[in-house]
């Protein structure tokens, strides 16, 4: 057939419109319209019966679609949109349909189909062929048209669709495989909308559905993986599960799986087993689901096909399916603690935030700062400095033009990216590989010199709980080693374990020990008091290394503590021989903010893998999904000269856990908690280790910092260093602010402003001020001190930092939040900021 003549009955069509665009329906018996029928029913069996019919050719003609659609739209002779029908099917194709697709969905095809097959419906015989025609079409435009959904409700097309399911299934085997046609649009019609999915779920599409998968067998696999598709998509609408396994659906898919589970051998329907789980998840959403599946032992069944086939990639769909109902089907119970979030956690601790103690925090005179008096020169012009109203003012002016840096942005700070440490520092480096904190010089007792500076400045430091021992990395200086450590992989398979172990807890309980080991609230009801120490804070960890039992004595749990600066742990619980829960402290008078960990483990085995499971955090995401590791400190290996803090820990997951956060009046809707797992093996048995989020950088450090940054101004040169108290925090805590620039003083010199540790849980930003400090007051800042005025204000947020909260002061504010009008009663450290 010469593709001309196939032009010449679109050019015939598209006259056809042109002449009768004036009228809105077309008469057949009217002068001039008669051939339409003629044109249209040539132009099929043109299009049919080319060899290579060059569809997008035609399509990209003008005006050959639209002319198509119209005669469907406006010609109301049965036979006509028949033919229409037809051809628009031709041209659409079986195969790559998406482009083609676009072209009539733009002219309107979708509401055309639909005013037809409506049309077509009322009349008192229907054309099933023409219906299931149009039924074909829809399917084929769905993909490309938002708002088919809408338009099949508006024409009222559902009811047809499931009149032509029903008739399909209740016909012979022959006529039952046409059932794919109407079925295929009742997904496309539910995928996207739920008020179709309720509108066929009230006509009773889920019974129709549940019955056809019951009849299609093992013979119709296209047909059966269409209709469990099809009731994944309705049954995502909970009232549609709960009609679902009110006619039996839970039970009917649990045995149809665990058919297809025995009879699969060689693993060929793979997606139909991932299908019925699938509408297991769904139907397990619903409370009495999960009752159901327990009652017929499903969560057993699932849990032997996890354990069977975990790590196999060809079932790994089959495995994330069924982990995720087995997570599902999880009893949600609350935290394991006496209050699920302390409320009264200020109460608990003895301390609230007064009246009282707001008074402390009020502003008073500033202390005159610490200078260096190695020559009377460099005082008067510290004095001019600091106490000229002019210059003060050309500061003030200068500030508001200077820019101001965050810490823990650090690139405008390349030049101080690397801490800057003294000659002797770097040879110890060099040769013992040992914390570069540790001085070389020692008393006569052996203890270091910047030890005992530690021990000495920790007395100053007021917290809101007692604390009971200084943190021996913290003391010793600890920091991170001289070489780069490697991301941990993130693997999926590894998720999957640790919820299969956690379902294992109440699927078989036998090995659960279940037995609290660290009670932070216990301890502190004991004490009864909040006061800060009189007595002078030690670490005895050496002496305890030293005397530690026999491995055969060792208890059969690890210990814990956290009751030193910085450290968070609320409590921990020996679920099994070698595996722990852990609970975190929110931040002291608020209800969240479960991130920050830092805790002190002794009484470990060496080479055996203990799981540790944090299971009361809050975000839905974490750093350890993108490869981060938990950190790890041991004191056995700082005592043999590898003081560092390592990232440590395989098997490092983030998922969500079976508990729940606590409904109150002004929550949303019940939100999960998330577990950060992480499994460790330890080098020494009988170690003593810390274990935290980041590397601590506590108070006590900061004014050990700024003791070694002022010795190293006052060694001569031209540094002009002064340290300074803005204010008190609501602890009592001082707020320093160091400035740092070059001798002598010019009042034009720009001041930039740089602040950190705002959140107290982000310790990164302290080290980064650290380094930025140890380079200022160098040799090598000596043209950066000559152009600029740099003045820090190294910590923020010193109460939250002491006593372990991850985002909020005392006030339970995001200090962050208080820039624009902070007050001294709430927010001290941003007033006088």
């Amino acid at each position: 057939m010469d593709g001309s003549k196939i032009k010449n009955y679109f050019e015939a069509l598209i006259k056809h419109h042109r002449n009768s665009a004036n009228h809105s329906r077309v008469r057949l018996d009217d002068s001039g319209h008669g051939n339409i029928r003629t044109v249209i029913s040539r132009l099929l069996q043109a299009l049919q019966n080319q060899d290579k019919l060059n569809r997008d050719w035609l399509l990209r003609q003008p005006n050959y679609a639209q002319s198509l659609v119209l005669t469907l739209q406006s010609v109301p002779d049965r036979a006509v949109q028949l033919c229409s029908a037809n051809c628009i099917a031709e041209l659409l194709g079986h195969a790559n349909t998406a482009r083609r697709a676009q072209v009539f969905v733009k002219h309107g095809a979708t509401m055309a189909l639909c005013q037809s097959m409506a049309q077509e419906w009322r009349e008192s015989a229907p054309n099933e062929a023409m219906l299931m025609l149009l039924h074909q079409i829809l399917t084929k435009l769905a993909p490309k048209d938002k708002r088919l959904p809408a338009r099949l409700r508006q024409h009222q097309c559902l009811p047809i669709t499931l009149s032509l399911l029903r008739q399909c299934a209740l016909a012979s085997p022959g006529s039952g495989r046409q059932a794919h046609v109407p079925l295929a649009l009742l997904k496309s019609a539910c995928l996207s909308s739920q008020r179709n999915a309720a509108a066929a779920g009230r006509s009773g599409a889920i019974q129709q559905l549940l019955k056809l998968t019951e009849q299609c067998g093992r013979r119709q696999l296209t047909l059966l993986k269409l209709a469990l598709d099809t009731l994944i998509c309705l049954t995502r609408l909970r009232s549609n599960a709960a009609r679902a396994l009110g006619n039996g659906g839970l039970g009917l898919a649990l045995a149809q799986f665990e058919d297809w589970q025995r009879r699969d051998n060689r693993n060929r329907n793979v997606p139909i087993r991932r299908a019925l789980l699938l509408l297991l998840k769904q139907l397990t959403a619903v409370r009495a689901g999960r009752r159901a599946l327990m009652e017929l032992g499903g969560a057993e069944a699932l849990y032997q096909l996890c354990r069977g086939s975990l790590g196999n990639a060809e079932l790994e769909p089959l495995t994330s399916a069924a982990t995720l109902i087995l997570r599902q089907c999880a009893p949600r119970t609350r935290l394991p603690v006496p209050t699920p979030i302390l409320a009264e956690l200020n109460a608990a601790y003895g301390h609230l935030i007064s009246q009282e103690a707001a008074s402390q925090a009020s502003p008073g005179p500033v202390s005159l700062p610490c200078l260096s008096k190695q020559s009377s020169g460099l005082a008067s012009s510290a004095s001019y400095l600091l106490n000229s109203s002019n210059m003060m003012a050309s500061l003030e002016q200068s500030l508001t033009k200077s820019m101001r840096l965050s810490a823990t942005d650090t690139s405008l700070l390349s030049v101080a990216a690397k801490p800057l440490t003294s000659r002797s520092q770097q040879q110890q480096q060099q040769q013992q590989r040992v914390s570069p904190w540790l001085s070389t010089t020692s008393d006569s007792s052996g203890v270091s010199i910047l030890t005992e500076r530690y021990v000495r400045l920790s007395n100053r430091v007021k917290s809101v709980a007692r604390f009971q021992m200084l943190g021996y990395p913290d003391l010793i200086g600890a920091t991170s080693p001289p070489y780069r450590e490697a991301l941990t992989e993130r693997k999926s398979v590894c998720t999957q374990a640790l919820v299969l172990e956690d379902a294992r807890r109440w699927i078989d309980p036998s090995d659960i020990i279940d037995r609290v080991v660290y009670d932070l609230d216990d301890l502190i009801a004991r004490s009864r008091s909040a006061a800060s120490n009189t007595n002078r804070l030690i670490n005895e960890d050496e002496l305890e290394l030293q005397q530690q039992q026999p491995p055969q004595q060792l208890n059969s749990h690890l210990t814990f503590e956290s009751r030193f600066e910085s450290g968070n742990l609320r409590r921990a619980i020996q679920v099994r021989r070698r595996e722990y829960d852990l609970l975190l402290n929110p931040d002291i008078g608020h209800r969240g903010h479960l991130q920050w960990f830092y805790f002190r483990l002794s009484n470990c085995e060496a080479g055996v893998p203990y799981r540790f499971n944090i299971i009361n955090c809050e975000k839905p995401g974490s750093q350890f999904t993108c490869g981060m590791r938990p950190l790890l400190f041991s004191v056995k290996e700082a005592m043999l000269g590898r003081a560092y803090w390592l990232r440590a820990g395989k098997d490092v997951c983030y998922y969500r856990n079976q508990y729940w956060r606590p409904k109150t009046a002004n929550s949303g809707p019940r939100m999960p908690y998330y577990t950060a797992s992480f499994t460790l093996t330890f080098k020494h048995s009988g170690d003593i280790c810390y274990l935290a989020y980041y590397i601590p950088y506590t108070y006590t450090r900061l004014l050990a910092d700024l003791e070694e940054w002022q010795s190293s101004g006052s060694d001569g040169g031209d540094i002009l260093f002064s340290k300074q108290c803005l204010g008190n925090s609501l602890g009592g805590n001082q707020i320093h602010l160091v400035t740092v620039t070059a001798e002598p003083v010019d009042s034009n010199r720009p001041v930039v402003l740089i602040t950190g540790r705002v959140h107290p849980g982000e310790s990164n930003a302290s080290w980064t001020v650290r380094g930025l400090g140890n380079y200022l007051v160098s040799p090598a800042a000596r043209q950066l001190r000559r152009e600029f005025i740099f003045k820090l204000v190294p910590m923020l947020n010193p109460d939250g930092v002491i006593n372990g909260n991850h985002r909020c002061s005392l006030s339970a504010e995001d200090l962050n939040r208080a820039w624009l009008r902070p007050t001294v009663a709430r927010q001290p450290e941003i007033y006088h900021t």
